[in-house]
């Protein structure tokens, strides 16, 4: 359980004001020395804990009367973790998953219940885990349903702390207790130790590490960063004239807003933190006026108006565009700390403190770090820890940034800022200009302007750090919301050459949040994506609709390969004659939404025992049903055969009926 900041207690208040920003003197913080009171918690939401119950215990059931809905074994335990409840009753519950007691990272599934109570499951959202290793074990990957691993280990926790450590590069500060776990992120399950190991990286910046060590052998399984940052801010104030809800207490305006969750933030003078330690509390940054700041970056105040602006549009974007309150969806805003030690380059969220973090830049290459999509890119990876928490490593990693970033620049649009003009480019505003290409941190309409991000899809991109693997996903949305050769915008050349118009910025960003929200698991892979992203178009604007095509385009468009779809063998089935017979067909495709009636063409060898006209499909896939009716007074033997083809891919298989 991440522990969170806890925030500072305020005084009764007296009046919320509304505060527009104009220029004034200079002005210096007056934070209040003054003891903080406990503050009330905040009351958790009875009904979404009943709906999680509720729907969780349904879900559980479904999964254990329905043995092929999430293929398991008896050491095995799930756990509801959320739940996602659709206008039409749709149910979408989110599962943790342990073996023997031993979390299992990596295993996260949903389950899918809809308004009549069947259920379908997408577990494992990614196509790597289903793969044999290298090594030809056959061991299934938890995408089979089967984990059997030994749970003792013969590497010790004091081993495998000190294997961990070595992979640590900069000034080590501490190594955490090992954990033992099943370890499961694309790969054949495996019992690991897993290490915290926090200090500084070789740029000075703060750096936790989560290190994977296999509990039998030592060897390094995995290991990746906790702390998400973005680089620099600048040295003017980025948002320029704002309106902000204060709260004034005790002669002081305070940058808390009660209308947004208690969104709040504090001035760390400097200073830095362990910050997976318990949080002392912050004072809302507060001064004797209603007017914060005047343009101006070298004074303080300006960059606390920026940072405060930051967390209420992160909140209002997300809650105005998607109905989601606050990172966690519970109605609590986030906490925001800025004057982050000494001539600091970077902002990050960190999930222990659940914080949003900002240094004032390094005066050289970049100014302070509170520009708007900055903020909002932070932001978004608390919303992503709290829904489908990709983990920050390889491909799942760079869809890990890039959601950040298509939120970001969605947010710049969605307030279209007069300081701040929208558009694709990531951190334009924090780079001193001359110095990055294309005076940003990344270019969305085409990535590989920075010189390391690819445009288009290659096997290279697990490989590639996840600042850079992003630029696929950011390729990709370009295209999708403004496609190709868009007016008044610039032009974004596909790599396979074709022409894609896009849908508009308000149906791709609406996609990309069901996807993540909905479809999305830990370990989703590019492939995944593509397939979180068809399903969400097809919930949304329907399976054959302009929007759902378009999103198979743009990928294309990227180069993302097509995956056939996957027609388990059907055993010998017996039928009676003139009467119906059920076939269930489970029928999958990893990047393509299957029509169980459009995407199957079905033909009979013995259309005198079984005409085409009586064999009727049905369903929806994953779980296909082909019901067959055999004519009367005749038996026999026929085979139907089943065709199966999504975008590019053809797939075969026969079925053979035995009439008597």
């Amino acid at each position: 359980m991440k522990r969170k900041l806890e925030l500072q207690s305020i005084l009764t208040a007296f009046m919320v004001a509304g505060v527009t920003l104009t220029s004034c003197k200079q002005t210096t913080n007056q934070n209040a020395e003054q003891p903080p009171l406990q503050e009330e918690p905040a009351e958790a939401d009875p009904e979404a804990a009943l709906a999680l119950v509720n729907t969780g215990a349904k879900a559980l059931a479904d999964i254990t009367a329905q043995p092929g809905l999430v293929p398991h074994d008896t050491d095995q335990k799930f756990t509801p973790k959320s739940v996602i409840l659709d206008p039409d009753g749709t149910e979408h519950v989110r599962f943790t998953r342990t073996y023997k007691g031993l979390s299992v990272v990596g295993g996260d599934f949903v389950v899918h219940r809809t308004q009549q109570g069947t259920s379908t499951s997408l577990n494992k959202v990614g196509i790597r885990a289903t793969k044999v290793n290298a090594a030809g074990s056959s061991t299934p990957a938890v995408a089979d349903g089967k984990i059997n691993v030994n749970v003792v280990p013969k590497i010790s926790a004091q081993e495998a702390q000190q294997n961990a450590r070595t992979h640590f590069a900069g000034k080590l500060s501490k190594v955490k207790d090992a954990q033992l776990l099943v370890f499961s992120h694309n790969k054949t399950p495996t019992l690991a130790w897993e290490v915290g190991v926090m200090g500084k990286n070789p740029k000075n910046a703060p750096s936790d590490l989560r290190v994977f060590i296999d509990a039998q052998t030592g060897r390094l399984l995995a290991k990746w960063e906790k702390v998400h940052t973005a680089a620099g801010t600048g040295r003017g104030v980025h948002t320029g004239t704002t309106k902000l809800e204060v709260q004034f207490t005790n002669g002081f305006y305070r940058l808390l807003d009660e209308t947004r969750g208690r969104t709040q933030s504090g001035d760390m003078k400097g200073l830095e933190d362990a910050f997976d330690a318990v949080q002392k509390p912050l004072l809302p940054f507060a001064q004797r006026q209603n007017i914060f700041g005047n343009f101006k970056a070298e004074n303080m105040v300006s960059i606390a108006a920026d940072v405060q602006f930051g967390g209420i549009a992160a909140w209002d974007y997300f809650l105005k565009n998607h109905g989601r309150r606050g990172a966690k969806n519970d109605g609590k805003g986030m906490p925001s700390r800025f004057n982050y030690g000494v001539q600091y380059a970077n902002a990050f969220y960190h999930p222990d403190c659940d914080c949003l973090t900002y240094g004032n830049g390094d005066g050289g290459i970049f100014k302070p770090l509170t520009s708007l999509d900055v903020a909002v890119h932070e932001f978004s990876h608390a919303v992503t820890r709290h829904t489908a928490d990709l983990i920050y490593y390889g491909e799942s990693g760079g869809l890990n940034e890039a959601t950040s970033d298509i939120f970001a620049a969605l947010a710049e649009f969605y307030f279209n800022l007069p300081s701040d003009p929208p558009d694709y480019l990531i951190g334009e505003k924090i780079v001193m200009p001359g110095i990055l290409s294309n005076d940003s941190l990344r270019t969305m309409y085409k990535p590989s302007l920075d010189g390391a991000s690819p445009d288009c899809y290659s096997d290279e991109v697990d490989f590639l750090d996840v600042h850079y693997s992003s630029g696929i996903a950011n390729h990709f949305f370009y295209l999708l919301a403004e496609g190709s050769k868009p007016a008044g915008m610039p032009e974004s050349p596909t790599c396979n050459g074709s022409t894609i118009k896009g849908i508009g910025r308000e149906k791709a960003g609406k996609i990309w949040y069901r996807a993540l929200t909905a479809y999305m698991n830990p370990s989703t892979d590019y492939s995944g994506a593509k397939f979180a992203t068809l399903r969400a178009a097809h919930d949304l604007f329907g399976v054959n609709s302009l929007e759902t095509r378009t999103v198979g385009a743009a990928w294309a468009a990227v180069k993302l390969p097509n995956l056939p779809p996957v027609l388990p063998k059907v055993v010998s089935v017996s039928a009676k004659k003139n009467v119906e017979t059920k076939i269930p067909l489970n029928i999958t495709d990893e990047d393509s939404p299957i029509n169980c009636k459009e995407s199957l063409v079905v033909s009979s060898s013995n259309t005198k025992l079984l005409p085409l006209k009586n064999i009727v499909l049905s369903g929806k896939a994953p779980e296909c049903v082909m019901t067959v009716t055999p004519i009367k007074n005749i038996s026999g033997a026929v085979n139907i055969s089943i065709e199966v083809s999504d975008e590019k891919n053809k797939v075969s298989n026969q079925v053979p009926v035995t009439v008597k």
